[in-house]
């Protein structure tokens, strides 16, 4: 018989243990946790955790004492305690000769087993025995938290997920009614005054005053306009037309339309990458990407470089506007897709809104990332 711990270090050992896993807050934190207490206090040749699939499967998802090649082997569900151990045992190198299998159950549920791996030489005595099966009883409890947990969060994530997007609803619908009443009521006179102003303009005497004038108010009824324009896209979204889009080709274009903004000056444009095609509307997914780039320049204020870059990633074409800027700050980034919510003065915050409307109506996603280095990535995701 192999002499193990005495009784009261046991207890001290399941203890610590006990404090390690109640800090855990994933199962894989939790399996580690287990692998390492058990390598470190028990004497044995290897710890290895195996986890059980919904398909009753097992898999290696933990190991101490053995080659690292270990993790990830698997088994199928009829074979829990034979061709597996066998080769853990045979990748300890002549080091083991036996193995001791703990189910790790709580809550009614098998989440894998600790099986340890020593010599051979014989049963261990009833405090060791008892040491490891506490230890495994000890995990199994912790998953079965760290489980519940991580259901928990994400079914708490979806409530988030549905609420934000009836909340969006709600906005859609009330700015679509608006949107009407605008187009109506306000656009019209502006298109006369518009026209009025421009008459004025060549009949008026032309002295350098009278000249900033009218054209100070032809610059805010322009924007004006604009901003009416964008309330009726993010509120009627248009029909996409899809054809077979050349992303490169596209890219190279909006990388020379954007050249001629004035948020340009000083600022490098390049795109790069290979030809990727993916099925898209042109126009309006070129006029994504290039608001997406005089985003990008105006947040360099003069001083950076802009790349707009190509590639296939696995089914995926994808497309990145990466800028050495400043970066956005972290504590807007969840917000900056948000309908309305602007840091520029003058902006109606719609912009990004409607990029990601028109990339999602492409079953794609936009996304901000933000490297380590620094500056901004939006990096679109469309299917192949």
């Amino acid at each position: 018989m192999q002499s193990g711990l005495d009784s009261i270090t046991a207890i001290q050992v399941l203890v610590d243990l006990s404090r390690l896993l109640a800090e855990a807050t994933v199962p894989d934190e939790v399996l580690a946790r287990l692998a390492d207490a058990a390598a470190g206090r028990l004497d044995v040749v290897a710890v290895v955790v195996i986890g059980v699939g919904d398909d009753g499967a097992t898999r290696v998802l933990a190991a101490r004492g053995l080659p690292p090649g270990v993790v990830g082997m698997t088994s199928p569900a009829d074979d829990f305690d034979g061709l597996l151990v066998r080769r853990l045992i045979e990748a300890a190198e002549g080091r083991a000769g036996a193995a001791r299998t703990y189910p790790l159950v709580s809550g009614g549920g098998l989440y894998g087993a600790l099986l340890l791996l020593d010599r051979g030489g014989g049963d261990v005595d009833a405090v060791t025995e008892a040491l490891e099966e506490g230890m495994a009883n000890l995990a199994a409890v912790a998953l079965d938290k760290a489980f519940h947990e991580a259901e928990l969060r994400r079914a708490l994530e979806e409530l988030r997920q549905s609420r934000e997007a009836l909340l969006r609803a709600e906005r859609l619908k009330a700015l679509g009614e608006m949107a009407v009443v605008v187009a109506h009521e306000v656009r019209n006179p502006l298109a006369a005054m518009g026209g009025a102003m421009q008459i004025l303009e060549t009949r008026m005497a032309h002295t350098p005053a009278d000249q900033k004038i009218v054209r100070m108010v032809l610059e805010r009824l322009r924007g004006l306009n604009a901003m009416i324009t964008e309330m009726l896209s993010y509120a009627r979204p248009k029909e996409l037309s899809l054809d077979s889009v050349d992303l490169l080709a596209l890219a190279r274009e909006v990388v020379e339309a954007a050249a001629n903004d004035p948020s340009a000056a000083g600022v490098q444009l390049r795109h790069a990458g290979a030809a990727v095609l993916c099925r898209g509307d042109r126009d309006q997914l070129s006029r994504v990407v290039l608001n997406l780039v005089i985003n990008a320049m105006q947040a360099l204020a003069g001083r950076g470089s802009v790349e707009v870059s190509v590639s296939q990633a696995g089914s995926c074409c994808e497309l990145a506007v990466v800028d050495d800027g400043p970066g956005v700050p972290e504590a807007i980034r969840g917000r900056i897709f948000e309908a309305f919510f602007t840091t520029r003065g003058g902006g109606t915050g719609l912009g990004l809104a409607i990029a990601r409307g028109v990339v999602e109506r492409h079953g794609g996603t936009l996304e901000l990332l933000s490297p380590p280095e620094g500056g901004a990535v939006f990096r679109i995701r469309l299917p192949g």
